[in-house]
């Protein structure tokens, strides 16, 4: 299955590490429903883009809004994630 969603009802913050081995097209969905996350690429040299910056294993995107969606696509060589809040 190429679509994942995951809903997050904790009270503290989460680190989601995304797939290893991705399939080209896979997308993870996020919903934050009571809690914070960092998105962690897990391969080293893997990077996560959002809104023109890069994220890396070193440098996790943080998200702390709750009730944010936030979409991730694996594009073949880097995750690509957008964020839908309010």
């Amino acid at each position: 299955n190429r679509v994942g969603i995951i809903v997050m009802t904790n009270s503290s913050t989460v680190d989601v590490k995304l797939p290893k081995n991705p399939i080209t097209g896979q997308m993870l969905l996020v919903v934050q429903a009571n809690s914070s996350v960092n998105f962690d690429p897990v391969v080293s040299g893997r990077k996560l883009y959002c809104s023109g910056v890069i994220h890396t294993t070193s440098d996790k995107f943080y998200s702390g809004d709750v009730g944010q969606f936030n979409i991730l696509i694996w594009d073949g060589y880097n995750w690509q994630l957008q964020y839908i809040y309010h």
